[in-house]
C-alpha cells in the first residue's frame, strides 16, 4: 500500500525521485521504494500528508486522473 501510494505520488509529481532518492516537500523518504515505504510506515504524519497532496493533484486536474487511469491499467496488466 505504501509503495503504491509513493508510485502514485511520482506518477501525478507530488513525490519527486532524483535517482534513487524519493522526496517529498524537500523532505528525503528514503533511497528506493524500500527505503521511503519503511520511512513512512515510520512516519505516518507525513503519509497523510502525500495522500492528501495526492487528493488535491486529483481534484485540480483531469490529467490527473488520465495518469492514475494509466498507472492503475498498467498495475493490473503486470499482475494479470
Amino acid at each position: 500500500r505504501l509503495a503504491d501510494l509513493i508510485n502514485t505520488g511520482v506518477t501525478l509529481n507530488v513525490v519527486n525521485k532524483a535517482g534513487a532518492w524519493y522526496n517529498f516537500g524537500g523532505q528525503k523518504l528514503g533511497q528506493g521504494i524500500e527505503g521511503s515505504r519503511q520511512f513512512l510506515k515510520e512516519n505516518p504524519k507525513v503519509e497523510k500528508e502525500i495522500l492528501g497532496a495526492i487528493k488535491k493533484s486529483c481534484r485540480s486536474s483531469s490529467r490527473s486522473l488520465e495518469l492514475i487511469t494509466q498507472e492503475v491499467l498498467t498495475f493490473f496488466d503486470w499482475f494479470f
